[in-house]
């Protein structure tokens, strides 16, 4: 290591945004954290693994099992790296002891502040050096010589810990934000089943008469959706398919995939999707696009014993022919006009928490891009 104060000594590059400390230390990584390697035994509530870990730098989710694994030993205050696919960005300052998996780097640091040194991995231009030497296509993996090479400027030990902590205080408020709008989709979860149970005595319309199914097979350069629990969901360029057997689905359409949660509407876009899907034009004579949005999975699941079957794939598998014989209790379209608008105002409220916390966010990425080099 090489102290910087010194004038025949190399002048590391110095960000742009700093606090006002004076002295910088130009390095590799290896001279400020070492691997940990020794292994030991924990309860799988304290062990980390990729699986565990949350993309982006959110941290973690904790196992609930407390049966004993082994796993590479880390103390309160070590730096977890996931070492698989590192492009998904899963760091953890470690909040306990516990052990991990060997997927998992263990950094120990030294002769650096534990926080400053999380912060300065756990942003792009750290991973992006990670991935230069990475192998493997389907399950790159870094190199951990290469990641200790990395050329790093530190401040001093003041101004790591002021770094630290004023980063510290934005992901703190970012974690209130999360909180925040997980307790609205609660109350959305909650207020939605309180109106589907308001249903029962409506009028029984067949599923046929609401939702008629269609299948458009030109394909006409749309982007590509998938269908999952989370609803339609526009895929990544990494995950695009042959579009030569796409189909096509319109504004106010339904699409169901194979599984029971894996149903969407289209309230106002159109795009393409596998011909596994199912499409089908939404009956607005009887039922709202934004009515069908918020409750066709409560319909289906209410439905699910008439309408699936088991199979090796799901749990759950939808068969369609079934859709034919089920009748929904439907209210009047003014009931529809005003569950919906209660449910769309929490929906919206928690779309304006989400712009505040990705401002946070951005606010945090700049930050991290000119506090560190």
């Amino acid at each position: 290591m090489s102290n910087v104060d010194s004038k025949e000594k190399k002048i590391p590059n110095v960000p742009n945004l700093r606090f006002s400390e004076s002295s910088y230390l130009c390095c590799e990584l290896k001279e400020v954290a070492v691997y940990r390697n020794k292994t030991s035994i924990n309860i799988k509530r304290k062990y980390i693994s990729t699986e565990n870990l949350i993309q982006n730098f959110n941290g973690f989710s904790s196992y609930e099992s407390d049966e004993f694994v082994k796993g590479v030993t880390f103390i309160k205050g070590d730096v977890l790296l996931g070492n698989i696919r590192p492009y998904l960005k899963k760091t953890l300052y470690a909040p306990f002891d516990g052990c991990c998996s060997t997927d998992v780097l263990v950094l120990e640091p030294k002769k650096i502040n534990g926080l400053y040194l999380y912060y300065l991995i756990s942003n792009d231009n750290f991973i992006n050096y990670v991935m230069e030497t990475c192998k493997g296509s389907k399950m790159p993996r870094g190199d951990k010589k290469w990641i200790l090479s990395k050329n790093i400027s530190i401040p001093s030990p003041g101004e790591q810990n002021k770094v630290a902590i004023f980063l510290e205080s934005i992901d703190s408020r970012i974690k209130t934000q999360n909180k925040i709008i997980e307790d609205l989709k609660c109350v959305e979860k909650s207020l939605t089943n309180q109106l589907f149970d308001k249903f029962d005595g409506e009028n029984k319309i067949k599923f046929l008469d609401l939702f008629v199914e269609y299948k458009e097979l030109n394909y006409k350069n749309l982007p590509q959706f998938t269908i999952g629990k989370y609803g339609i969901k526009e895929m990544d360029q990494s995950d695009l398919y042959s579009r030569d057997k796409h189909i096509v689905f319109n504004k106010n359409s339904l699409i169901l995939g194979i599984g029971i949660e894996e149903c969407g509407v289209s309230l106002n876009f159109v795009g393409s999707c596998s011909p596994i899907y199912k499409t089908y034009s939404i009956n607005n004579n009887l039922i709202s696009t934004y009515f069908a949005d918020i409750f066709i999975k409560s319909y289906l699941e209410d439905k699910k014993r008439f309408i699936t079957q088991k199979s090796t794939r799901r749990e759950f598998e939808i068969k369609y022919s079934d859709l034919n014989n089920i009748f929904f209790n439907v209210p009047s379209l003014e009931k529809q006009a005003l569950y919906s608008s209660m449910v769309i105002s929490i929906r919206n409220k928690i779309q304006n928490e989400l712009k505040i916390k990705q401002r946070y966010e951005t606010q945090k990425s700049y930050l991290l891009q000119n506090l560190f080099i």
